[in-house]
């Protein structure tokens, strides 16, 4: 079993932050100093207070549509791949594939997206050894609210009573950042900055929408009272104005009147329309589009926007690999395996192919006489997969590419089967040409080819060729060709028609 580490933690020595401070007790203006401030005017506001955004992941919108960005990051597999051939980077990229497993990358890969949306993310790595290694026991993504970053870049906790924090050990919290415009930004600018006041716009929508509703639904009820109605009076007609938006029957003093006031407006700007708009501007904010998530006007314009949605995903996890591999990866690989370059950690983002596209390329292929390798069709539709014969497959007709072609029904007459669009001249021309023509031409072409290689002077091998063509045995040459002839002859008979 690993045995945990305890990372020891360092504190500033004593009185180091109160002679930073002048030897005065330590104020706000100074952690202010001393700490790095967020440039999020909002959350500048709001004093580092990360609840605002918090919020914000209570939308609909917001939660649907985040969800589906993180998720089509999760759902694509990680692989863990050696920097080199080598058996020490070897060794290193089998020793990482274990950690990942371990740890639950893709869960793990989950939390530490919400970086995307707050900013930045944190996350405690927690060391053990196991037996003479140092292996990550566990990586928790914590709230990232409890670090800030001080002035000289390095990652602080803030504990109770300790407004300026503790430094934390290297080599301890894996981090990164996303949206900052600089290295300078170690909280980035998360979605969060941008989707809140599409949010705060929806909801206040929603509230007037309701109270819209509510008037059209059930019209204010109007009393009329005399002039010189008394207060009792008055308030007789008050409770019975309150009393006909619930009862079936009131009753009311004479020379008193109820009368329903209805709602009406004008123009064609409604509620329903300012929700929309807020909901695309938070599918545009998160997914860079709309179409993945609302209705689209098209088919070939909801798979633009699905291409733009897989750039934005690409990028993210691009972003937790490189990170992960920068930081986790290369402590681990370090300390194990001393002198070993660090393994790659990426997901594979590319769509599964369509292999119904490939079944069709490669039987047109085979038309045109190219057949699929055995290492290609391994890697392109997998395991289990035979070239088929003549001898494992008698029933089937092989194509001149390699692939097995139409069955032909044996009951039929071999003229009445369905072709493949060969005829029968192509079929003798292939006979033909797989005759052993070698013993027949192989003596002239050798001294030909002897020819061309010691002359150079091109009159000279013309003046010999007629010599070393007549060297050809022409009884044989004679056979052939007349061997050839009468099976086109008996070919063309066979697929002449039959009249009658």
């Amino acid at each position: 079993m690993p045995k945990s580490m305890a990372a020891p933690v360092k504190s500033p020595a004593k009185g180091e932050l109160a002679r930073a401070a002048g030897g005065r007790d330590i104020t706000v203006g100074f952690v202010d100093q001393l700490l790095r401030q967020p440039h999020d005017p909002i959350l500048q506001a709001r004093g580092f207070d990360l609840a605002v955004y918090d919020d914000l992941l209570r939308d609909d919108q917001v939660h649907s549509t985040f969800q589906q960005r993180r998720l089509a990051v999760v759902s694509r597999e990680w692989q863990g791949e050696p920097a080199s051939s080598s058996r020490a980077d070897k060794r290193a990229a089998e020793f990482l594939k274990e950690q990942l497993q371990e740890l639950r990358f893709d869960d793990l890969t989950d939390k530490m997206l919400y970086g995307m949306f707050y900013g930045w993310a944190v996350a405690e790595c927690i060391w053990a050894r196991d037996g003479a290694q140092v292996v990550a026991e566990d990586i928790k993504v914590r709230r990232r609210d409890r670090f800030r970053w001080d002035r000289d870049g390095a990652l602080r906790l803030i504990l109770p009573g300790r407004p300026e924090g503790e430094v934390m050990p290297p080599a301890k919290f894996w981090t990164f950042s996303a949206g900052g415009s600089t290295d300078d930004e170690p909280y980035g600018l998360g979605l969060g900055h941008f989707l809140y006041w599409p949010v705060f716009f929806k909801r206040h929508d929603i509230k007037f929408w309701l109270v819209f509703l509510e008037k059209f639904g059930t019209p204010t009820v109007v009393g009329t009272h005399p002039s010189g109605a008394s207060e009792k009076e008055i308030d007789t007609l008050l409770r019975a104005a309150s009393a006909a938006a619930t009862d079936a029957a009131i009753t009311i003093p004479e020379g008193m009147a109820l009368e329903l006031m209805e709602a009406t407006r004008g123009g064609s700007a409604t509620h329903e329309t300012m929700l929309d708009a807020m909901n695309e501007a938070i599918a545009k904010i998160v997914l860079s589009q709309t179409m993945t998530t609302d209705d689209g006007s098209s088919l070939s314009q909801a798979l633009v926007h699905e291409t733009v949605r897989d750039e934005v995903v690409k990028a993210d996890a691009d972003l937790v690999c490189f990170s992960f591999t920068r930081q986790v990866a290369t402590w681990l690989t370090a300390w194990n395996f001393p002198g070993a370059a660090t393994p790659t950690v990426w997901r594979r983002m590319e769509s599964e192919p369509d292999l119904k596209e490939l079944a069709e390329r490669d039987e047109l292929l085979a038309r045109v006489g190219w057949v699929p390798s055995q290492k290609r069709m391994g890697e392109v539709y997998g395991d289990g997969y035979e070239r088929a014969s003549q001898n494992s497959a008698p029933e089937s007709r092989i194509t001149p590419g390699g692939m097995p072609g139409p069955q032909e029904d044996e009951r039929q007459p071999a003229a009445l089967a369905e072709r493949d669009g060969r005829d029968s001249i192509d079929e003798l021309a292939d006979q033909l040409a797989d005759d052993d023509w070698e013993p027949l031409m192989a003596p002239v072409v050798e001294q030909l080819e002897r020819l061309i290689g010691d002359e150079d002077d091109l009159a000279a091998i013309r003046a010999r060729v007629p010599e070393l063509v007549g060297r050809i045995d022409m009884n044989r040459l004679a056979e052939r060709l007349a061997r050839g002839r009468f099976a086109a002859r008996l070919a063309g008979d066979a697929d002449a028609p039959i009249d009658g």
